[in-house]
């Protein structure tokens, strides 16, 4: 009896050492999963944060991407602020004025916080109380974004409503028939647009072929421009040098004597016309040209006259003086 009450003895004492082990053995397996890990001294430090935004025990702790810690506790103060404490690795040292920034880590609202590393030679202790700050969540920086969208949105809306308004405004029914005639003689304008394509595509398909010899020409009038290059710029250049030679000519100097010449002219004529001069008098006065008439006529009756009558002028002894002087000088030749 000793014996078996000894042996059960034993085997509760095994059952109650077996049963703590595997509580202790529990608990620090969801203290392990939570980031509490009894068997490590990790570097303990405070933050504290007028709001959390859903960062709970066992978040992480990240430094450029890596994680370096956990969250331990959250606690609420009189103040309702929070105070969270973060357990660090010990290898891990961070300099102070560094900045404890809670974070979203994406869309589905998982939290962390993430350490802003200053460039401060000087290093925080254990059991110091670091910067804190809050990043925006999702919904303020959706908000943020969208807040600028939504204000034009409403001012599209408002002026698209003050369109509306002025659409049914003017679309009454007068302006409705309007409008009608109007796409109707637009109907119209196409139709009769249509026929002159038509029109326009036969008579290009009649005048194909003088078309096409046109076009022929053209090309065959710039090959002879092309090829009679060199003379056309001969000509290009007789002119310039036709045109240097006329600037160099004293043209301007001939006008102006030309001018003069012709200014003294018209005071010529207008003398003329004054009745100054000879030619003056002989122009504007008749009566000597009456006289010049009547003198012209006495002389063409004298003329008739001396012919009709020689004697009445030239007496014969002169006449036959003349005869003997000839004779004389034929007589001595012989």
């Amino acid at each position: 009896f000793v014996i078996n009450m000894a042996f059960k003895i034993q085997r509760n004492t095994k059952i109650g050492i077996f049963v703590i082990i595997a509580a202790a053995a529990l608990i620090w397996g969801i203290n392990f999963l939570k980031g509490i890990n009894f068997f490590s001294s990790d570097q303990v430090f405070f933050a504290r944060y007028e709001r959390i935004d859903g960062l709970d025990a066992s978040c992480p702790v990240e430094l450029n991407g890596l994680i370096i810690g956990k969250v331990r506790s959250i606690n609420m103060q009189k103040d309702y602020s929070m105070v969270v404490e973060i357990h660090i690795n010990n290898d891990v040292k961070i300099p102070r004025n560094s900045i404890a920034k809670i974070v979203s880590k994406g869309i589905m609202g998982n939290m962390a916080i993430k350490m802003d590393i200053s460039g401060n030679s000087e290093y925080h202790n254990s059991g110091d109380t670091l910067l804190s700050s809050l990043e925006m969540s999702l919904t303020e920086q959706v908000s943020q974004e969208v807040a600028p969208v939504k204000k034009k949105a409403e001012e599209l809306l408002a002026d698209i409503d003050t369109l509306i308004i002025s659409i049914q405004t003017v679309m009454s029914e007068r302006t409705t028939q309007n409008l009608k005639k109007s796409i109707e003689s637009i109907r119209t304008t196409i139709s009769y647009l249509e026929g002159t394509a038509f029109s326009l595509d036969t008579l290009m398909r009649g005048q194909k072929y003088k078309i096409s010899r046109t076009l022929t020409n053209i090309e065959m009038f710039s090959d002879n421009l092309r090829s009679n290059t060199g003379k056309l710029t001969n000509i290009i250049n007789n002119f310039s040098n036709l045109s240097d030679t006329l600037s160099k000519a004293r043209i301007a100097e001939t006008i102006s004597n030309a001018d003069k010449a012709l200014a003294q002219a018209n005071d010529i004529f207008e003398k003329i016309n004054r009745g100054e001069g000879t030619v003056g008098m002989l122009v504007n006065n008749d009566s000597l040209y009456r006289n010049l008439e009547e003198a012209s006529k006495n002389l063409d009756r004298l003329l008739d006259d001396i012919r009709i009558n020689p004697k009445r002028y030239v007496s014969f002894p002169l006449f036959d003086f003349s005869r003997q002087v000839y004779k004389d000088k034929k007589d001595k030749k012989q």
